[in-house]
């Protein structure tokens, strides 16, 4: 018996982004891969502590409905692109790599406000994880990137955040010592 294929509800499909489906294909994605680990060394140095960060890329557009509380959004420009990039951190987290490079054990904190203190440091890290990004001939070319700023207030945060409709979203599981935190690059 020959039952008649029914149309697929597309209302019912996630829906895909196309630009992180072509960056997971693009040969940057490569290098950025390699540039990962360059970083994770390069952290891994200051925090002298092991640093490792599991990134993958999330296959649905992500489109600003609020900042999560309990982050804190390091700010990045794309030069090449004339671009911003967001890194979203988990304030406890943040809280522990700041914690480690002063010397701190691996211990986890709870969220609150960074001081300026803390904000330095990881202004600081973020330095140095942007000279082991440029040092990558491919994502020096394509991105440029450079640190910008801490970004201590979710207005400033959202006016970034609403100048595009939607962003790729690579999600983050990071880890300094034996303390784990979550990320998301945007």
């Amino acid at each position: 018996m020959n039952r008649p294929i029914r149309p697929v509800d597309a209302s019912s499909l996630r829906p895909l982004d196309r630009a992180a489906i072509a960056l997971k294909q693009a040969p940057i994605c490569a290098a950025a891969a390699a540039t990962n680990t360059r970083i994770a060394t390069a952290l891994q140095s200051e925090l002298r502590a092991p640093f490792a960060c599991a990134a993958r890329i999330e296959e649905t557009p992500w489109r600003l409905r609020g900042l999560p509380a309990g982050c804190c959004y390091l700010v990045f420009a794309l030069a090449a692109e004339g671009r911003r990039a967001l890194l979203e951190l988990e304030t406890g987290f943040a809280a522990a790599l700041v914690d480690r490079l002063s010397g701190g054990t691996d211990c986890a904190f709870a969220p609150q406000e960074p001081s300026a203190a803390e904000i330095a440091a990881l202004a600081y890290l973020a330095l140095n994880a942007m000279r082991a990004a440029r040092a990558s001939e491919p994502i020096e070319a394509a991105l440029s990137p450079r640190f910008l700023q801490i970004a201590r207030d979710a207005r400033e945060v959202s006016s970034i955040l609403a100048k595009e409709r939607s962003w790729v979203s690579v999600e983050l599981d990071l880890s300094v010592g034996e303390v784990q935190g979550g990320g998301r690059l945007l």
